[in-house]
């Protein structure tokens, strides 16, 4: 029996069970694969295999413990730490040019150049040799007892240098002028940046002769230096009479590393005059000196006082 259209009463309910069937069958089907998947996972072992390394301990200060910890001593069993030292074989200058180098070691770094500046001797090689600095000054003056230890030489691309020689550079300065007073009552100075310029010869790498040190001065036209200290070198000793002039005994203010005068004086020649001036003796061989004798000016009469120390 059929209806109006063809369609079959029957037929709805087959093919309603034959669906519902269906799906059962795949929720069965999906439960099974993720539980075998669960069972998969969760049966694994929580473990890592590492596998074991060795550590080659020979020739050990402290025994094996320490190797464990990459001990410094342990020098033939680990290389752990060996680049984190300088590399000695960088070190290795030429030796049959005729030429000085300087050698630089440090924590981490190795290494040579060739000789430029100053030197403390005239050995090729040798580690950390160079003076960085001029070695004769330490402040607006020569002092024989700042420099006799060292012995300077001079050196341009790797010789000893013959020639003259000028050298630029700053000092700290303080002038005697009051800045303020502090809360008990104390005054205060401060200290500038003063620039200097110091002159000399050398021969074979020694300063040899008269040097002089001066100072940038502004306010006097083409007269731009003002002499500071002068002597008399041996050998790159300093030796005979020291001349030293004091910036202090004048009025003055340092600004930008030059001199700048308040003294009511514009004649060049007649200002240098109003310097302090001391002479110290200095022996051969010897830092102490013999003999100062400083030059005192009176402001009011423009009298010279004479005043000696002897030792």
């Amino acid at each position: 029996m059929t209806d109006w259209k063809g369609f079959k009463p029957n037929d709805a309910g087959c093919r309603y069970k034959r669906t519902l069937q269906a799906r059962i069958e795949m929720k069965k089907l999906l439960i099974l694969l993720f539980a075998s998947h669960y069972l998969s996972v969760c049966g694994q072992s929580d473990t890592a295999d590492v596998p074991d390394i060795q550590l080659e301990r020979i020739h050990c200060a402290h025994g094996h413990i320490c190797c464990q910890v990459f001990c410094y001593c342990c020098s033939d069993s680990l290389q752990f730490f060996r680049h984190l030292g300088p590399d000695y074989s960088l070190t290795v200058y030429p030796e049959n040019d005729g030429l000085t180098y300087n050698q630089y070691i440090g924590e981490t770094i190795a290494g040579f150049y060739i000789a430029n500046g100053w030197r403390e001797d005239t050995l090729n090689g040798g580690f950390n040799k160079e003076i960085y600095v001029n070695p004769y000054i330490e402040s607006t003056f020569f002092d024989k007892h700042l420099t006799s230890r060292i012995n300077a030489y001079r050196y341009l691309d790797g010789r000893l240098y013959t020639g003259p020689i000028t050298d630029t550079l700053e000092l700290s300065f303080t002038p005697k002028k009051i800045r303020g007073y502090l809360p008990n009552g104390q005054a205060y100075y401060t200290s500038e940046k003063l620039t200097v310029i110091f002159r000399a010869n050398c021969q074979n790498g020694m300063v040899q002769g008269r040097g002089v040190l001066c100072g940038l001065i502004e306010g006097f036209g083409i007269y731009t230096n003002i002499l500071l200290s002068e002597c008399n070198f041996e050998n790159g000793e300093i030796v005979g009479i020291c001349k030293n002039w004091d910036l202090n005994s004048i009025d003055l203010e340092i600004k930008n590393g030059k001199i700048y005068s308040f003294e009511e004086e514009y004649d060049y020649f007649e200002f240098i005059k109003l310097l302090e001036l001391t002479e110290v003796t200095y022996t051969k061989d010897s830092s102490d000196w013999i003999q100062r004798t400083t030059y005192v000016r009176n402001k009011e009469t423009g009298k010279i006082k004479e005043r000696t120390e002897k030792k």
